[in-house]
């Protein structure tokens, strides 16, 4: 897997489990009530440089996927709701056959659980910060 294998393979990861993409590159705030449903979005904020031979570079790149819930009338169904997707999501990323099939590894470095902003506390926002480690050929 390459750096820029990285993002397609959370996509897909993520549509089949039938999640609907919010494409914006970093804006996540402006994502429209009409796809807020179910919705994600990925940033690959920072990465860092691991072990290094004469064929190989690691290269371990931290990425932010946030899932959203549009809350109805009550919030805390939609956290429930939330709950239940990060459940399947973590079971389905981190699955061993996933996590090192072309791919050094992917690891949970943690999650948590916000309202969309402070003026909506209907709609959830779930943030999983994840490690996917890949081993670039260099030669």
């Amino acid at each position: 897997m390459k750096l820029a294998d990285i993002r397609p393979f959370l996509r897909e990861a993520l549509t089949d489990l039938g999640f609907t993409e919010w494409p914006d590159g970093f804006n996540f705030a402006n994502i429209p009530e009409n796809i807020s449903e179910k919705a994600f979005h990925i940033l690959n904020p920072s990465g860092d440089g691991g072990p290094i031979s004469m064929h190989d570079q690691q290269v371990s790149v931290v990425s932010e996927i946030r899932l959203f819930r549009k809350g109805f009338r009550n919030p805390g169904e939609t956290i429930d709701k939330i709950m239940a997707d990060l459940d399947n999501v973590i079971c389905d990323l981190f699955h061993p056959e996933k996590r090192f099939d072309g791919h050094l590894n992917i690891t949970l470095n943690g999650f948590e659980i916000n309202p969309l902003s402070d003026s909506n506390d209907n709609s959830v926002v779930a943030t999983l910060n994840v490690n996917v480690k890949v081993t670039l050929g260099v030669t």
